[in-house]
């Protein structure tokens, strides 16, 4: 049974070549947009539409061609809703997990230690 117009969060990468420039180093950009879809096939349809407007802009940001698609599962998003979720097996202890997936220092954040 297909829920009707249930939301999904979608993940595309991004290159962008201005902000290369400046380190000869590739810029990426993970971008999440939801969407509303009848379907995980036609969210990811829909999903790369909305990439590659997006990255029509000024010609520097380019569609990687790389896209995730995520059905949540909440009829309405609110605070706390989960918008996006990916599970990922791996030998690495927590450290070296998130050095390597999340946080290896190149990323352009707020250093929230700094915060929190």
């Amino acid at each position: 049974m297909q829920d009707e117009e249930p939301w999904y969060s979608v993940k595309c990468i991004f290159i962008h070549d201005e902000l290369s420039e400046d380190t000869g180093k590739v810029m990426y950009e993970e971008r999440v947009v939801v969407l509303k879809s009848g379907s995980l096939d036609e969210a990811i349809v829909l999903g790369e539409a909305e990439a590659l407007e997006y990255a029509k802009g000024d010609g520097t940001v380019h569609y990687a061609g790389f896209i995730s698609a995520y059905h949540l599962y909440e009829r309405e998003i609110a605070d706390g809703s989960e918008v996006y979720s990916l599970m990922r097996l791996s030998d690495l202890d927590k450290d070296a997990f998130l050095d390597r997936y999340h946080d290896d220092g190149s990323e352009r954040t707020r250093n929230w230690s700094d915060v929190c």
